[in-house]
């Protein structure tokens, strides 16, 4: 009889194994099994190699014939819930844990049973498995990992970065230890201890593509702008498909005025590579920055794509992008979309704000003397949003009403310093950290904060989400829903509001007798008188013109526009461009397209401030755009003395220029239909008369409530009293209608 020596077929087996050579090591194991069936050692292996191979399933069935032999087997166990893991069965896993748990009460058990307990995203069973360990106990680097991970996600901050920093302490090289580590500082705007992080990421992990682009993304924030643009190429060049680097990358350049054409190139391009979630990103910001830039050859499928792209967004619990609310301003959609669109973002800023920072408890207290009112802004400076407010402040009942403006931007520009003078206090808030925000607006014990925007860039809601104000209104900006519950108070006005548009809104509305958006008067400025034909203008002919930004064009205002153009031949269009090259041949493309000569399109680029304010005179009527209407470019024309036609939509934005009209008494220059708008300029066009009358009712501003800055900062403060009386004696908010009277007898109801 032929004696077979086990331990020499074990040790081949296991050469075979570490060879790489799976098949020939499980012929071997199998061998050894035949002749020895309780040999556990080659059973362990024997599983090892389909572990390894990936082939789970197979696996699982051996760790169990393994555990019939050796039901307290560590390494069995320990691998058979890796096991179950790896196929997406944690439940089974911690399972089989708990269970040799109870029989031996074994540390390794236990160190294994948080890992996966924090895998299944079970972070607090995780917590209490690794303190029943002694967290100050743990040696393993996986262990601390996946402590600190779960830390991480209940909000624990401060320990999650003792468990990171121990665990890196083990392992300098530990990639998701560098990687998470860094994202909270990151997040907490402590960028400086941040970066050194990713680098030793990028400097141990030379080929993880995810480093770059995190790293990328910090530079970003801190508007070092180039040297993200390497690095996100440098994170494709590691990885082609890495759709999140591709998206950060468009949308970079996205926000470059002059890179329009570059950023659509990337979504191109990144559409070619991508597979997955960011596919639906790019695809959002391909169609975004073709309206930017007025690109309309597939405008149809766009809209159709747009449509099924926010439905998807909306119920997507975990969407891998972000749709911000202003920018969807510009595109058409339905306002309960957009206003679905602004509570999921509002959301998102609540959930960060919660894992970011510790819950705060502020003394709401309420001033007892003068009301403290405090304006936040990052447009303190020369700005469509301080050209507004520029005149606003100084206007401000003294005895009443004490002013802070909270600036987000640091600027000394003109504008700016007229502000600064003309408020009690002046922050620059522009280098401190969200928290710090919070914490100075709370400690003067600001009554009423007002944010003069939306989710606009630079605008940190982040601070009006941790509630520092006890009365928090929104106001200029973005004039839709913020969808947010930290914002009580948005301002409408008795022209534009109306039942059906009331539901659009999440917040309680403040309804002036004025309208909505309240404004300066103009700087003054000292321009050289030009003519016509310094403009490019032909001096007979009569000079259609928009002065809105281009994003706001859309090819229903452009098929108006060129419909005037020909039925009044002797006319030209007089249009902004913002300085984009691209834009100005999509233009010209859709123009033509239309049977209208590319000459009869005039480009006007930016220019400064009194320049611009001189040109306005050269336009015979302004033409508004529907979907997103001028607002601060009417509010230029109107007190220019300049006519503007438009067409009341059915939003904020798209009313809000006939609002302007209708407090200015221009009631004959608000349309309701497009064929209304076209048939209106033809009119206007044939009757110089009427212009003329309208020029001069423009000239008597002062008989124009649109432009008594003084009336409008009182009908303000009507309502910040209202909004404050009625807090103080009901703790809540309500919808609030401000009377055209300025006396204050309707306050009786709440003494």
């Amino acid at each position: 009889m032929v004696r077979v020596n086990l331990t020499t077929y074990y040790k081949t087996a296991q050469s075979l194994h570490q060879s790489g050579k799976f098949e020939e090591a499980r012929k071997l194991y199998l061998e050894i099994l035949k002749l020895s069936p309780g040999h556990l050692e080659s059973r362990f292996m024997l599983a090892q190699t389909f572990f390894e191979n990936g082939n789970y399933e197979e696996a699982i069935k051996h760790y169990k014939e393994g555990l019939k032999v050796k039901p307290e087997g560590l390494n069995l166990q320990i691998q058979l819930a890796a096991s179950y893991v790896k196929i997406n069965q944690p439940e089974e896993a911690i399972k089989i844990l708990e269970k040799g748990i109870e029989k031996t009460g074994n540390p390794q058990l236990k160190l294994n049973l948080g890992i996966v307990q924090s895998q299944a995203d079970k972070p607090n069973d995780a917590i209490a498995t690794f303190e029943s360990l002694g967290i100050n106990n743990i040696e393993s680097e996986k262990a601390l990992f996946y402590c600190a991970r779960s830390f991480q996600q209940v909000n624990r901050i401060n320990e999650s970065i003792d468990a990171y920093r121990r665990c890196l302490s083990i392992n300098p090289k530990y990639q998701g230890a560098l990687n998470n580590l860094a994202n909270i500082y990151q997040k907490s705007q402590e960028y400086q201890k941040a970066i050194p992080l990713y680098k030793d990421l990028i400097s141990h992990h030379p080929k993880e593509a995810m480093g770059y682009n995190n790293l990328a993304g910090l530079y970003e924030k801190l508007d070092e702008t180039d040297k993200s643009i390497q690095l996100y190429q440098k994170a494709l060049a590691l990885d082609a498909t890495l759709g999140i680097a591709w998206y950060n990358l468009a949308h970079l350049f996205s926000t470059r005025e002059f890179d329009q054409e570059k950023a659509l190139e990337i979504c191109s391009k990144g559409l070619e590579k991508v597979k997955g979630p960011f596919l639906a990103g790019l695809r959002y910001l391909q169609i975004f920055m073709r309206q930017k830039v007025s690109d309309w050859t597939a405008y149809e499928k766009d809209q159709k794509d747009l449509k099924e792209i926010i439905r998807n967004y909306l119920n997507d619990p975990k969407p891998v992008f972000e749709v911000v609310p202003y920018d969807l301003s510009h595109l058409k959609i339905d306002n309960s979309d957009y206003k679905k669109i602004a509570e999921n973002h509002a959301k998102l800023i609540t959930k960060k704000i919660e894992n970011q920072f510790p819950t705060l408890s502020y003394n709401h207290s309420l001033s007892e003397g003068k009301i403290k009112i405090g304006y936040y802004s990052p447009n303190f400076r020369q700005h469509p949003g301080g050209y507004l407010v520029r005149k606003f402040f100084e206007y401000h009942n003294s005895l009443e009403f004490e002013i802070h403006a909270f600036s987000l931007v640091k600027t000394d520009d003109s504008v700016s310093m007229e502000i600064q003078e003309s408020v009690d206090y002046f922050h620059d808030v522009s280098n401190l950290h969200t928290l710090e925000i919070a914490n100075l607006i709370n400690r003067l014990g600001i009554d009423i904060l007002v944010s003069l925007g939306g989710y606009n860039a630079h605008l940190n809601m982040d601070v009006l989400a941790m509630r520092p104000a006890p009365i928090q209104m929104m106001m200029i900006g973005s004039h839709q829903t913020s969808g947010a519950p930290f914002v009580n108070y948005v301002f409408s006005d008795a022209y534009m509001m109306d039942k059906k548009l009331r539901s659009h809104f999440s917040e309680n509305v403040i309804t002036l007798p004025i309208s909505l958006l309240l404004n300066s008067e103009l700087v003054k400025v000292d321009s050289i008188e030009t003519s016509k034909s310094s403009h490019n203008l032909p001096p007979d002919k009569f000079v259609f013109s928009s002065f809105n930004h281009p994003k706001k064009n859309d090819p229903e205002t452009l098929d108006c526009w060129i419909e005037i153009l020909k039925k009044v031949p002797d006319s030209v269009l007089w249009l902004y461009d913002g300085g984009s090259e691209i834009m100005r041949k999509n233009i010209l493309s859709y123009v033509i397209k239309g049977g209208v000569d590319q000459e009869r399109i005039i480009f006007a680029g930016p220019i400064k401030t009194d320049q611009h304010l001189e040109r306005l005179k050269h336009a015979d009527l302004f033409l508004d755009t529907f979907n997103y209407n001028a607002h601060f470019t009417a509010i230029e024309i109107l007190r220019s003395g300049k006519p503007i036609l438009t067409l009341r939509g059915g939003n904020h934005n798209s009313r809000l220029c006939s609002s302007l009209l209708h407090y200015a008494g221009l009631d004959e220059l608000i349309t309701e239909s497009s064929k209304t708008y076209v048939d209106r300029a033809i009119e206007l066009y044939g009757n110089s008369g009427e212009l003329k009358e309208i020029e001069l009712k423009l000239s008597q501003n002062s008989k124009i409530s649109l432009f008594d800055t003084e009336m409008q900062v009182r009908f303000l403060e009507k309502a910040f009293q209202l909004a404050l009386m009625h807090y103080k004696k009901t703790g809540q908010y309500e919808d609030l209608i401000v009377k055209s009277s300025l006396k204050f007898d309707a306050f009786s109801n709440f003494k």
